[in-house]
Order: structure tokens, then C-alpha cells, then sequence
């Protein structure tokens, strides 16, 4: 799992700054939920927990439920920071 990642550690990412990420990506949010936000990328919905930092099976779970490659996830966080 961590192999697919760009120099092989898995980043800490907070479910807020991946909302961010799938936002920069071209999705749009659908609705935010006390416990997490629903959004909307190329036909696909995705829900993102709210959390200061999602588990890496988590965090691989999401970007394939997007259709986001961590490469790409990478390159998006490096843009914000």
C-alpha cells in the first residue's frame, strides 16, 4: 500500500485538507453531514469522513473510490501547502 506512494510513505491527510484535494480535482460538494461531507467527482460520490488525520487504508479506499491516484493526491497537497 504505502509502495504507491510517491517516495513510499503514506502522507497524513486530514479528511478536510482530501475534501480540498477532490475540490482541486474538479468535484463539488453535495452535502456536508455533522459527520462527514458527501462529494460529487466524474459521476462518482464519494463520502469523506470528517477526521485530523484518515487511517491509510482509509485514505486508499477513498482516492480509488474517486478515481485519484496517489501521485495525483500528492501533487494536489503539495499545490496547498
Amino acid at each position: 500500500m504505502s509502495s504507491d506512494w510517491p517516495g513510499g510513505q503514506v502522507p497524513a491527510v486530514s479528511g478536510e485538507q482530501l475534501i480540498a484535494a477532490l475540490m482541486m480535482s474538479g468535484g463539488k460538494i453535495v452535502s456536508r453531514q455533522g459527520h462527514g461531507t458527501f462529494v460529487t467527482l466524474d459521476r462518482r460520490l464519494v463520502f469523506v469522513r470528517h477526521s485530523a488525520a484518515l487511517q491509510a487504508a482509509e485514505l486508499v479506499d477513498l482516492l480509488r473510490a474517486a478515481g485519484i491516484t496517489a501521485a495525483t493526491l500528492a501533487e494536489l497537497l503539495g499545490r496547498r501547502l
